[in-house]
């Protein structure tokens, strides 16, 4: 009888073992948690035999084994509609209470509305949180940029590359280059910023702007990506007797590298382009009473402290400054922090 027992107690000890993978939780489950941050779906997943779609990011590349949908939605605690609570987008791209830090590149700033926020998923900027309706090109699709940008796309990309053969644009990676010239053929495509031109990281590059409206010249922009050099004209095709200078004391490798106001609602990154109403910037001076101009500051020369620029409307019809106004986004020091090297040396001084 005492065998038997025993018996029986090693079968049931033996079934419990063997049952356990069925009821086995993920290793970061906890009662209190309601999605899965991407960071530990990623790993989860790392093994299956569609791991190589886990590199699409969550928001494409779905399949039997991958994870993603438990990042975002929650089937039995979820917020409104399952998702998670909050902003959708908010819960993984910011720094916000209910975000968990499931991304690293916390970008968006919902400390104001702005003119860039809350329009994640309308196609005016980014296509569905599903894909759908993104970029057709790999690169600006890892970050979601609508496909409506992709006409302008192809055409900045081959303005960029006739005035430099030596530049092959790559857009099937979201490098440097594909970056800049992909954000810039989103932010002035038609529809939006269509007078100017931002998507230039080569000199002379041109596009047309402002179809059907006063500008009927190609026009060309300042770099977006460009370095801090001593030779510039050294071969003499600019018309100037000055050759071999320093016309800049400050590379730019982005657009924030001029739109450089940081929000410190958002662990200081940059607050371009998600926010600007309500930023907060202490160390240039913005309170988040009052909102700067296209997310620039001004400075006397690089190094130099800079301050946020005030409001578009800083000059009334007649010339006058409104009052309370800092600033604004003509004022030559947002030139002057890059191209100035000292309070006697640089623009002005030299050239």
């Amino acid at each position: 009888m005492k065998r038997t027992l025993i018996v029986i107690a090693l079968a049931m000890a033996l079934m419990l073992v063997f049952a356990a993978p069925a009821f086995a939780k993920y290793a970061g489950y906890s009662n209190t948690t309601q999605y899965v941050p991407w960071a530990e779906a990623y790993s989860l997943a790392s093994q299956n035999p569609d791991a190589a779609l886990m590199d699409a990011g969550p928001h494409a590349g779905y399949a039997t084994t991958t994870i993603k949908c438990a990042v975002c939605h929650s089937v039995h605690r979820g917020g409104n509609t399952l998702l998670n609570e909050g902003s959708a987008c908010a819960y993984c791209h910011t720094n916000a209470y209910y975000g968990g830090g499931a991304v690293a590149s916390d970008l968006i700033s919902w400390s104001g509305a702005g003119p860039h926020a809350s329009r994640c998923t309308n196609t005016d900027c980014h296509g569905g949180p599903h894909g759908v309706g993104a970029s057709a090109y790999a690169g600006p699709s890892s970050r979601l940029l609508t496909s409506a940008a992709d006409t302008k796309l192809d055409a900045v990309v081959a303005a960029n590359e006739a005035v430099d053969a030596g530049l092959v644009v790559d857009l099937g990676t979201w490098d440097a280059t594909t970056r800049a010239l992909a954000t810039g053929a989103l932010c002035s495509r038609d529809g939006c910023h269509d007078d100017s031109n931002f998507a230039v990281v080569s000199a002379g590059a041109t596009s047309t702007v402002d179809t059907g409206g006063a500008i009927t010249a190609a026009v060309t922009g300042h770099r977006v990506i460009a370095a801090a050099t001593t030779t510039w004209n050294a071969d003499s095709s600019f018309p100037t007797n000055k050759t071999n200078i320093t016309i800049a004391y400050a590379g730019v490798d982005y657009c924030n590298s001029c739109h450089d106001l940081s929000d410190d609602n958002n662990g200081g990154k940059a607050a371009f382009p998600h926010s600007i109403n309500g930023v907060v910037d202490s160390a240039v001076g913005a309170d988040g009473t009052w909102r700067p101009a296209v997310w620039l500051t001004a400075g006397a020369f690089a190094g130099d402290t800079r301050y946020a620029v005030g409001p578009y409307n800083q000059y009334t019809g007649d010339g006058t400054t409104v009052a309370g106004s800092a600033g604004s986004s003509i004022l030559d020091g947002t030139c002057l922090k890059c191209h100035r090297g000292s309070a006697s040396t640089g623009v002005g001084f030299d050239y």
